[in-house]
């Protein structure tokens, strides 16, 4: 088995509004979102979404496996348009066997478009090696609402 197949294995890949690290290393997700509603209210709210800032925490708990050492990971968005947004990237490091890292990751982005934006968690190994890991979805909706005229 290549040694990339010996992980690190994915154990929680997930959007939320707020995660709890306790004392132990023990991982708290609070409210889980897959999906972002923006909307507009007002007598005539346009009818195309206007660009916002997308606020949420990504949360990744890796196990190790095999992996031992110190890696990257690269978290790469991509736009419903197949845009790719800025990536970002973040040192860990694995100590072997079940042992793991729990990573939150806070994640911005102006959203200009409504449907799904793909966030790729690439594994970098220190050769250069690049491995998909998973791909976590947020969907963006936009719903006007239209109030009576003042």
């Amino acid at each position: 088995m290549p040694a990339m197949e010996r992980g690190p294995h994915v154990n929680v890949a997930a959007f939320c509004e707020t995660t709890i690290l306790g004392q132990d290393g023990a991982l708290s997700l609070i409210r889980i979102i897959d999906t972002v509603t923006q909307t507009a209210t007002g007598p005539d709210p346009p009818s195309a979404m206007p660009a916002f800032v997308v606020n949420a925490k990504l949360a990744i708990t890796l196990r190790a496996d095999e992996a031992r050492g110190r890696y990257a990971l690269m978290f790469r968005p991509e736009a419903p348009d197949g845009r790719h947004l800025p990536e970002q990237e973040q040192a860990i490091q694995f100590e072997g066997g079940h042992a793991g890292v729990n990573l939150i990751v806070g994640v911005q982005f102006a959203a200009d478009l409504e449907g799904v934006y793909w966030f790729d968690v690439i594994f970098m190994a220190a050769e250069g090696e690049e491995r998909l890991l998973t791909r976590v979805p947020l969907r963006v909706v936009y719903q006007p609402q239209r109030t009576p005229g003042q």
